[in-house]
């Protein structure tokens, strides 16, 4: 069964490979540069200038799918990737490899400088294709004028550790940003522009994927409604508080020579998971692809789930979203799966009477291979691993989870065996779980 929702996970992650979903979309010929079942379609000829411009997780895969379409059309481009180890990438875009640890850093800044140089230097008939995927934010990175790069980072410190959501988030950063919240779209001017956008958030809102560098702000969501709503006010330096307390209301408009297309979301890699486990057998329902609010909480909604499948049949049931956890002060180490999967384990161990006869797994993970700042993309845990959990296991699993450390608690548990490692996946559309269930 661990295999079954291994598999599962896979199909989801190739269904939203970066390189295939950009050559789904974009057409290139001489005298047109056009989205696939769409009316977007820019006039181009052959003295037509073409640039790209790539940053998120998927950014070096999506780059690559984007210049092989071009060809020696590309004029210039930049792909900005995280910072992951030693990294190899064949591309004619230059590469900057930045923001480790998915934060912004001294990198992040340098590579988003030779962004706006190049934008700068562009011609003024030329064309931007705007690559753009989860974990962008860290990476096209630029603090306004007066905040500095670790105010900046302090401040999502302090908003994660709150429960922050990710609109939240990016509500903030893009008011302590010069390209975020259609900075970048602002700076390429009047020129025509096409952003390919890999979602990483729930429901596909340009404006909050890598906080909307190419899109002004279009929610009501404001800086200031989320540091008071998060009780943050008090614990963020003066600068901060005045960048805040100082947004301007953006323009809602955009330019008509900006285009926007989603090529790849959570809904896209559920429904192929959901394909696989109907030819395993399981009887398949994707049950949302907007789950969010409490990790703890959606863990013990999904305990409620497997005591509450039915039996005398195969069935599967898959969510997708992206949950959130609140840091106690000293927190552990972890990632909002790898918690999620911990307060199920914890109700599954105490209501065993309740399901001893049943057979399932569980996989909670992220889509990107990485469950918060850990190697862990998040668990797999089976019926088996929980029906001999002793009285002490269970008081370990809840000092963890109390102390926000599910990561070392994972490590240990059942020899480590339960840790799900696949690796980058080098794509990004937030998290899936999976809960199968066999007949019996």
């Amino acid at each position: 069964m661990r295999d079954v929702v291994i598999r599962a996970f896979q199909a989801a992650v190739n269904a939203v490979n970066p390189l295939e979903c950009v050559r789904k979309y974009l057409r290139v010929s001489p005298s047109i540069l056009s989205i696939h079942g769409s009316s977007i379609s820019i006039p181009i000829d052959n003295s037509t200038p073409l640039y790209v411009i790539s940053f998120g997780k998927a950014a070096a895969t999506m780059a690559e799918g984007v210049e092989k379409i071009l060809g020696s059309r590309l004029k210039e481009g930049i792909c900005i990737v995280p910072k992951e180890g030693e990294t190899s990438h064949q591309l004619k875009s230059l590469v900057y490899e930045a923001g480790r640890s998915n934060l912004p850093d001294r990198r992040s800044i340098e590579a988003t400088k030779e962004v706006m140089r190049m934008i700068d230097c562009a011609e003024w008939n030329g064309v931007f294709l705007v690559l753009i995927s989860g974990g962008g934010s860290a990476l096209l990175s630029l603090p306004s004028k007066g905040i500095k790069l670790d105010q900046k980072l302090a401040t999502i410190h302090a908003l994660v550790s709150k429960g922050a959501s990710i609109q939240q988030l990016n509500a903030v950063r893009r008011v302590l940003s010069q390209v975020k919240g259609g900075g970048l779209l602002d700076r390429i001017g009047e020129r025509k522009s096409i952003s390919l956008v890999l979602s990483d958030i729930v429901g596909d809102p340009l404006e909050f994927i890598a906080s909307g560098p190419t899109v002004h702000p279009q929610s009501s969501i404001r800086a200031a409604t989320v540091i008071n709503d998060l009780k943050a006010r008090s614990i963020l330096t003066k600068e901060v508080i005045d960048a805040i307390d100082g947004e301007k209301t953006s323009s809602s408009d955009t330019s008509s020579d900006a285009h926007h297309v989603i090529v790849g979301n959570n809904s896209i890699a559920l429904e192929e998971s959901k394909i696989l486990l109907e030819t395993e057998g399981y009887r398949s329902t994707i049950t949302t692809c907007t789950r969010v609010g409490d990790a703890q909480m959606f863990g013990s909604e999904v305990a409620d789930t497997v005591i509450g499948s039915k039996r005398g049949e195969n069935t599967a049931i898959l969510y997708g979203g992206e949950t959130t956890v609140n840091l106690p002060l000293n927190n552990g180490i972890g990632g909002r799966n790898q918690h999620a999967a911990l307060a199920a384990l914890i109700q599954l161990a105490k209501r065993r009477d309740e399901w001893k006869n049943l057979h399932f797994c569980l996989l909670f993970a992220g889509t990107d291979g990485q469950d918060g700042p850990t190697d862990a993309a998040g668990v797999t845990l089976t019926s088996q691993d929980i029906i001999d959990l002793s009285l002490q296991e269970i008081e370990l699993a809840e000092k963890a989870l109390i102390q926000a450390n599910s990561y070392n608690f994972w490590i240990d548990f059942r020899g480590g065996n339960c840790h799900f490692r696949p690796g980058l996946t080098g794509t990004n559309v937030m998290d899936i779980t999976i809960v199968i269930s066999d007949a019996i």
